[in-house]
């Protein structure tokens, strides 16, 4: 039995709905379902929104009410499960949308739902390590690494269906939503590139060279901030360790290689360098959240998902984001010379979202 400081009529009603079933949906169905969008495509969506997530925030509610061990009444857990709440009334307090005013009414909703949660990655990270400290731990426990990668793979989904939803009004070449149907690996690499290389200069000095090799003109249908996002933590991994390893062995760094690769189902992409790699004991560490070797925490955020070094957070999430559509992301190291990152997307479209 879940005990909660939540008024009994707001747990009764997230009780009737976190008890239905949720409907998963895969990458070609969000593009053609939007890609000719008009006012009844809208409103049709929006009428499936307000059922979906209304079922997935009352789980999400539940979920965090249900955190192991504790970590349910941690503040910052706590004012995470709050926002979760207070979404899921902005939601559930609209009329079901049945005319193109209601569904106007629905997307102004959901762009606020979504700006509310934009920041949740992070204090989410602090509520963590706030509990590792009043617990005296430095690794948390299998049971709360799985509620993690649950909490935060459905948090993925919930961010997908509504920023798509809100996205879908505005009509951009190339783009039906958040998904770009020309998708190019090698720019969203460069661009990442550029971003943590700004980012190195600032907390290790000067970045190593990023080669690319390749497919490089090469497209898909993907989301581009969730490949963004996966290049850029292994870029900005791949160049401390670089840094850190190479220093005092000469002026110049070796570098950081790219290669991309595609078949008929998937994209494959291999980040390379020469960092001193990872000891076989602690690969296992290295998907485990709040687990970092940077030894001073750094609680800002570069983006709305992307959390700097030293919250832990960076690898467990990118590899969420790979298998959300049925990709992957794994790591191979030869220790004392360096790591290959190996990133997977499905380019079919037709993997549903992972929910755990």
């Amino acid at each position: 039995m879940i005990t909660s400081d939540l008024p009994k009529d707001v747990l009764e009603e997230i009780a009737q709905y976190a008890c239905l079933p949720t409907t998963s949906v895969s990458l070609r169905q969000l593009y053609e379902y939007a890609r000719h969008a008009d006012e009844r495509t809208f409103i049709r969506a929006a009428q499936f929104l307000h059922r979906e997530m209304s079922i997935r925030l009352a789980k999400k509610v539940e979920e965090l009410e249900a955190f192991p061990n504790g970590l349910a009444k941690v503040r910052n857990v706590k004012i995470v499960r709050d926002w979760y709440v207070q979404s899921f009334k902005d939601i559930t307090a609209l009329p079901y949308p049945e005319n193109a005013e209601q569904e106007q009414l629905f997307t102004d909703a959901v762009e606020k739902v979504k700006d509310r949660h934009k920041n949740q990655v992070a204090v989410m990270a602090r509520g963590i390590r706030e509990y590792m400290n009043r617990e005296g731990i430095d690794t948390i426990t299998d049971e709360a690494q799985n509620f993690l990668d649950s909490f935060f793979l459905s948090r993925i989904g919930i961010r997908v269906l509504l920023g798509h939803h809100v996205a879908s009004h505005d009509v951009r070449e190339g783009w039906v939503g958040i998904i770009n149907a020309m998708t190019s690996p090698y720019e969203v690499a460069v661009e990442a590139a550029a971003a943590a290389s700004q980012l190195c200069r600032q907390t290790f000095g000067d970045p190593p060279e990023v080669r690319f090799h390749g497919k490089l003109n090469l497209r898909l249908k993907y989301i581009p901030s969730h490949l963004h996002h996966i290049f850029f933590e292994l870029f900005k991994n791949s160049f401390r360790a670089t840094i850190e390893h190479n220093r005092g062995k000469g002026d110049k760094l070796p570098s950081v290689h790219v290669i991309i690769a595609g078949g008929q189902e998937d994209v494959s992409m291999k980040i390379t360098d020469r960092g001193g790699g990872i000891p076989r004991s602690a690969m296992d560490r290295v998907w485990t959240y709040a687990y970092s070797t940077v030894p001073t925490e750094v609680s800002m955020l570069y983006s709305e998902d992307a959390v700097m070094a030293g919250l832990g957070y960076g690898l467990p999430l990118s590899r969420l984001y790979a298998r959300y559509f049925g990709g992957d992301l794994q790591l191979i190291s030869l220790e004392g010379f360096g790591t290959d990152a190996y990133v997977h997307l499905s380019r079919l479209g037709t993997h549903d979202e992972l929910i755990l």
